[in-house]
């Protein structure tokens, strides 16, 4: 077989679940020196209780001497789905060591591990550094959560920094989302060439924190890495260089080269389906989501994948279908704002007004904190639904309640602005003078804020000052603000509806 013989590296297969049944066999002497033999059995021995302290797999020693050559058959009866074995050879006054992972039911190679060379006098401290990099590729390719992109993204070099990004990943599915970042930055920060954490704290500092020029800073410094980046990692990159300068184009090219690195059925592939949606392609977006698999474990450990599920079900028409996914799939997310948000979604567009409205009153369980400023976001995104769709009293209905039930919210949110949802409820409700009040304030404390001169400008059109909505719109035209120009025009073709110019706002959204 051909070895790799630069950084670890891994090959284009979906290792399956039961790969976390592992057996270590002792490394092959290739140094013509039998008084080397021990070599061979200690990295054994050492990778063998290294992956045990994990927790991750079972582990078993291999056979050792005449009967290694049995390893496979043995393999086959403990229903194994990993081995571990590799080689050592002398160079010069160093030895060298390398590993493999193999699938025993064909001896395909799925991971290189090395080479690794240290002393000849002292073969301790290679040892050690096989055995970290051996366990943290093993982690990697069991752990549900990270097995779907291992073969093709940059790999942790320790266990110790799979461990960190692992805690990452855990903060990130509790909501944590600056603990995620500070968890990712250290795992990346215990080997220059773990880029991957960097990448995906860039993503939560632009899809989440609001931070964009931090996470351009994140993805400039992994550019400036020395190595070549791994493809995986390379196809995120430029998705995230794309998507940071508004090229929705770019995007979409990009998510679709990630999807040659991630299993088929991964919810990576949701990227790709995002980035369609983006482009208006509503028909490839659905196919490709009808394609993941979110009975998968892991797949739902956070509320986002449905992000792009909903937008592609409910944009193709297919509410029904969309309402049964939800039900079937996010059972352990009945009281995330985003779900209840999609099932209203797709009952405003059924029709169903009333239910829409029971889906949005079990988020009334706590009237305070978190929890308060999303069921305000969730009202003010459903009153929106209802009223789209042909349902404007119960629109108002709904946002009235939210106001009612709510009168208090938290200054913040992770999630954005309480203050600015409670004022697009206000819109809803139809209570204008309090909802431009609220708008002029806070464009005060949110200057350059182009959508929400916009709304400004659409409120006092709707309450009959034509003047002050023109020169709004007059504003805009000239803005040189930093925001994409698709968004400049969409909060632009609003405002001028609301003048009541169509065949302008048309225009503008046709552009």
């Amino acid at each position: 077989m051909t070895l790799l013989t630069s950084q670890d590296s891994m090959s284009r297969r979906y290792v399956a679940p039961d790969s976390a049944r592992v057996v270590v066999q002792a490394l092959e002497n290739e140094t013509g020196r039998s008084n080397l033999d021990f070599i061979g059995l200690e990295v054994q021995d050492w990778i063998t209780r290294g992956l045990q302290e994990t927790g991750l797999v079972r582990v078993f020693a291999g056979p050792r001497g005449d009967s290694a050559t049995q390893t496979p058959r043995w393999a086959s009866k403990l229903e194994i789905g990993t081995m571990l074995g590799g080689r050592y050879y002398l160079r010069g006054d160093s030895i060298v060591m390398q590993l493999w992972v193999t699938a025993p039911e064909d001896g395909e190679v799925v991971a290189s591990i090395g080479p690794v060379t240290t002393s000849l006098a002292d073969p301790t401290l290679g040892i050690d550094v096989l055995r970290r990099r051996a366990m943290a590729v093993l982690a990697t390719h069991v752990d549900p959560a990270l097995s779907q992109w291992a073969r093709s993204a940059s790999q942790p070099p320790s266990f110790e920094a799979y461990r960190e990004f692992s805690e990452g990943k855990s903060a990130f599915n509790r909501d944590d989302f600056e603990g995620a970042v500070a968890h990712y930055v250290r795992a990346s920060a215990l080997d220059s060439e773990y880029v991957y954490p960097l990448l995906m704290a860039a993503v939560l500092k632009k899809d989440v924190l609001g931070a964009s020029a931090s996470a351009d800073s994140l993805v400039r410094s992994v550019r400036r890495h020395g190595r070549r980046l791994a493809p995986f990692d390379d196809a995120l990159a430029s998705m995230l260089e794309a998507q940071l300068a508004g090229d929705y184009d770019g995007s979409y090219d990009a998510a679709q080269r990630l999807r040659l690195y991630v299993a088929p059925g991964s919810d990576w592939e949701l990227e790709a389906a995002a980035a369609a949606v983006a482009l208006n392609r509503t028909k490839e977006a659905l196919e490709i989501v009808r394609g993941v698999d979110l009975e998968r474990a892991s797949a739902t450990d956070h509320w986002d994948v449905f992000v792009p599920v909903a937008n592609a079900y409910h944009l193709a028409g297919q509410n029904e279908t969309l309402l049964a996914v939800l039900r079937q799939t996010a059972k352990r997310w009945p009281r995330a704002a985003l779900v209840v948000v999609a099932k209203m979604e797709a009952l405003a567009a059924l029709s169903r007004p009333d239910e829409a409205r029971a889906e949005w009153q079990v988020l009334l369980g706590r009237r305070e904190g978190e929890p308060a400023s999303l069921a305000m976001w969730a009202a003010w995104q459903g009153a929106r639904e209802l009223r789209a769709h042909g349902s404007p009293v119960a629109a108002r209905a709904l946002a009235q309640e939210a106001l009612d039930s709510f009168p208090v919210l938290p200054d913040s949110s992770k999630f954005g602005d309480p203050a600015r949802w409670k004022m697009q409820a206000l819109r809803e409700a139809g209570h204008d003078r309090e909802a431009l009040t609220l708008a002029e304030s806070l464009s005060v404390r949110q200057p350059g804020d182009v959508a929400l001169t916009a709304i400004v400008g659409a409120i006092s059109a709707r309450m009959g000052d034509w003047a002050r909505a023109r020169r709004v719109d007059t504003t805009l035209s000239r803005s040189s603000a930093s925001i994409d120009a698709r968004s400049l025009k969409i909060v632009r073709a609003r405002l001028v509806a609301a003048l009541g110019d169509r065949d302008r706002a048309v225009g503008l959204l046709r552009s």
